[in-house]
């Protein structure tokens, strides 16, 4: 299962590699790639997209969102995870999912 799922990724990758050769500030395939480069555990490839995606929107709460997971959950670096938190919820203050990392990231700052 888990090599059929790598595949499948792959292939999804190549058609937003497609998409974004004609398309190259397509935000949605942009964001889309770097979640599933997220999933791949490729995660500066990941937060190179992330960083296209903010460089074209910088309020793109998804993305804000990503950038924070892979900056305290894959990096440990729980105040600059705090700060893409915060800035996604500026814009969406009620959004759970985001609050709640938010809440894990303090979490863990505060157990250091």
């Amino acid at each position: 299962m888990r090599n059929r799922l790598r595949k499948i990724y792959q292939n999804t990758i190549e058609y937003y590699d497609e998409r974004l050769n004609s398309e190259p500030n397509n935000l949605e395939v942009l964001y889309n790639k770097a979640l599933v480069l997220f999933e791949l555990k490729q995660y500066s490839e990941s937060e190179k997209f992330c960083d296209k995606v903010l460089d074209l929107d910088s309020c793109h709460v998804n993305t804000l969102n990503l950038k924070g997971i892979i900056a305290g959950f894959v990096s440990s670096d729980y105040k600059t995870a705090i700060s893409y938190f915060n800035k996604a919820l500026d814009i969406e203050p009620q959004n759970e999912r985001i609050l709640k990392n938010k809440e894990f990231a303090l979490s863990q700052l505060a157990s250091k």
